[in-house]
């Protein structure tokens, strides 16, 4: 079985589930506006696909617009989880992913991360205290549509400040799910966030409130224990025992590789990439099996596991101090140039 619906050029992007390799039904879908078109996120979206038809799974991009009736947020941040709630029902699992999300190692096994004494799996960024929300995997349930529905209606009750948009409500809607929790103090510091810094003091005292606290549930995975990253704190460079998929790969960001790139760790801050697939995507070659269609040039970044978040003032004295416990270990780096292979000794954080 699969969809027959509403999405980008008036059709959704979906296949059929050509065998029953998998017992549960599984998609991974991704939210558009209107008037954003593929083509910003090319090569994010094509490796997404290419996964989605190797492993036999669905992929459904959807057209914001077409559910403004059901979903009358508007701005797509909160629109988008109102409509995964919205055709929910159509899987046992969704991974919700952001467009400019791509897959750099078509090996990864979505299913490891499915827990099936949780409703919902979000994950940890790298580089900051963040609940990520622009990914997810949520399982079907009566309570992962009221969770979603709760999020995306946030945007109703947001303050006049500088917000962070549906990340920033993530934080506070997770909190008030905690039986008894005082989030007066947070809420006064995302009442005066007036930029990203001041943003974060807010996330941190969400954070602080968390910490502790059991989801029955949901659950959210540690830093560098999840299915995607942000590519650019390795300068494009992964692992193949570790990483997945990567996080801000839009095509105004992207660079032309250079053989100079390899082994080169430090690259610019937060968003420019490379691309190193060795040939493009050919999507009706994804189903192949016995070829690779993902592999990367630069491919191989062994031991980088986890990293330590830059220290953020917060509204607690001990600020999330336990995620900041990491010890250096020593690792090889080995990357493939071209048919030869070089070994570089790094250091990475490690838990």
């Amino acid at each position: 079985m699969y969809l027959h619906g509403r999405g980008v050029d008036s059709k959704w992007r979906c296949h059929p589930r050509a065998s029953q390799k998998h017992v549960r039904k599984i998609g991974i879908v991704s939210v558009l506006q209107s008037s954003t078109g593929r083509f910003k996120y090319r090569t994010a979206m094509e490796t997404m696909e290419c996964y989605a038809l190797r492993h036999d799974y669905s992929y459904v991009v959807l057209n914001a617009v077409d559910y403004r009736n059901e979903c009358s947020h508007k701005d797509v941040s909160f629109q988008r989880h109102c409509i995964v709630a919205r055709i929910l029902d159509s899987f046992d699992w969704i991974l919700f992913v952001d467009a400019d999300i791509g897959v750099v190692n078509e090996n990864g096994n979505l299913e490891q991360y499915l827990d099936p004494n949780k409703d919902i799996i979000f994950y940890d960024r790298f580089f900051n205290y963040e609940v990520m929300a622009g990914s997810y995997l949520v399982k079907r349930s009566a309570f992962s549509k009221r969770f979603l529905h709760g999020w995306a209606d946030y945007e109703f009750s947001l303050p006049e400040s500088f917000h962070g948009r549906d990340n920033g409500a993530l934080h506070m809607w997770m909190t008030k799910q905690l039986p008894g929790s005082d989030v007066k103090k947070c809420e006064e510091l995302w009442n005066a966030s007036s930029d990203y810094d001041s943003l974060s003091h807010y996330t941190v005292c969400c954070r602080e409130l968390l910490r502790n606290a059991t989801f029955p549930n949901i659950r959210v995975l540690e830093k560098g224990r999840a299915w995607a990253r942000d590519g650019w704190l390795t300068n494009s460079h992964w692992n193949p025992d570790i990483d997945f998929m990567f996080h801000a790969r839009k095509e105004a960001d992207k660079r032309n590789y250079k053989a100079e790139h390899i082994g080169q760790l430090a690259g610019p801050q937060y968003y420019q990439w490379f691309d190193t697939l060795k040939t493009p995507v050919f999507l009706n070659e994804c189903k192949n099996s016995e070829q690779s269609r993902l592999s990367n040039t630069v491919s191989s970044l062994e031991g980088v596991t986890s990293m330590e978040p830059r220290s953020t003032p917060g509204c607690a004295e001990n600020q999330h101090s336990s995620s900041s416990k990491q010890h250096e270990a020593t690792s090889r780096l080995w990357v493939s140039a071209g048919g030869s292979t070089i070994g570089i000794e790094i250091v990475n954080p490690s838990p």
